[in-house]
């Protein structure tokens, strides 16, 4: 028996969704996104913040928030909730899209999106080059720091309350889990 197999979108489909709809390109899949929760925007805003503090200090790059799409293939369009792109890779931003992999990038967990942020997206980003993935879990009030080791996003390490976070991809970041969730 012969059965259609499901075609896959593609980024010139997402394009033609209306501006500021808050959906995602993974794998082929449009997936509408929820509006987040207060807790999340607060995580959102507090990492943004010492982000850019940083950064206009040390003139690294440039922060970027959601919504702001990431083209990484004509399958694949994310929104990080928020990025990192350093100044040596500063051409894959665009006026209104960018195009590649950010350096860091920061996806804050919701139920909803969990499953897609983890299981979904993380792969893709490393694929792509990232070279960090920040998972925030406001439920836990935890960050979780990945890098790509021997082809495999690998946990470097998990932050709780006054415990000091750190990264090569931000020298002299150095920001508590309490922090981001105060």
């Amino acid at each position: 028996m012969l059965t259609a197999e499901k075609q896959k979108a593609t980024y010139d489909d997402y394009a033609l969704l209306p501006e500021g709809a808050k959906y995602q390109l993974i794998d082929g899949e449009i997936i509408e996104m929820p509006t987040p929760i207060v807790a999340h925007q607060n995580a959102v805003l507090n990492l943004a913040f010492e982000f850019e503090k940083l950064n206009r200090e040390k003139k690294l790059g440039r922060v970027i928030i959601a919504p702001m799409d990431v083209f990484l293939d004509i399958h694949n369009t994310f929104q990080p909730d928020v990025m990192f792109i350093s100044n040596e890779r500063a051409s894959i931003i665009g006026t209104d899209i960018v195009r590649g992999a950010p350096d860091l990038v920061v996806e804050v967990l919701s139920p909803s999106t969990a499953y897609y942020d983890l299981r979904k997206k993380m792969p893709i980003y490393f694929k792509y080059g990232v070279k960090e993935c920040w998972i925030i879990d406001v439920s836990e009030c935890a960050v979780e720091r990945y890098a790509l080791i021997n082809g495999e996003p690998t946990r470097l390490s998990k932050s709780i309350g006054n415990e000091r976070i750190t990264t090569p991809v931000l020298p002299d970041l150095t920001l508590s889990a309490e922090e981001i969730f105060a």
